[in-house]
């Protein structure tokens, strides 16, 4: 459980570094000017770490959003993969913990996403929710019957 938590610390870190630093291949130096045209700069780059860096997003503008993959019965659901994806199809995923809890780090405020929920041994009534996210949010529920 240690080494879990230490390494969504060590992730949870880097990631609001990268946000909050951009782009590495945006950064020019203050004596040079842009070697390349606009239309570059707006696209997409390859090798980005699953965000659009041409939004400039700071730190305040980041919320996390959590809840609890359960059964009929209420006892969680360790393992479920939690998908969380913005409108421009950058995803960030993760697992629900033993007690089936999930927390999504570093969710930009004010946009729409689609959350959802996959497990092989269970099946989901409702797996997909869109959502627009305001503020902290950790209250998502899904409800999952056994696949036999």
């Amino acid at each position: 459980m240690r080494v879990r938590l230490v390494t969504i610390f060590v992730l949870t870190t880097f990631w609001s570094f990268a946000v909050r630093a951009g782009d590495p291949a945006e950064r020019v130096p203050k004596d040079e000017s842009p070697k390349h045209s606009d239309k570059t700069s707006t696209a997409r780059k390859e090798g980005a770490i699953g965000r659009n860096f041409s939004k400039q997003v700071g730190p305040q503008d980041l919320v996390a959003i959590g809840g609890s993959v359960k059964t009929l019965f209420g006892i969680g659901i360790s393992n479920a993969t939690i998908l969380l994806m913005d409108m421009d199809g950058n995803i960030q995923h993760t697992a629900s913990a033993s007690f089936g809890f999930f927390i999504v780090p570093n969710v930009v405020a004010g946009e729409m996403y689609v959350l959802s929920v996959r497990h092989p041994r269970y099946i989901f009534a409702f797996p997909a929710q869109v959502i627009k996210i305001h503020k902290p949010i950790m209250d998502f529920e899904f409800i999952g019957e056994r696949n036999f």
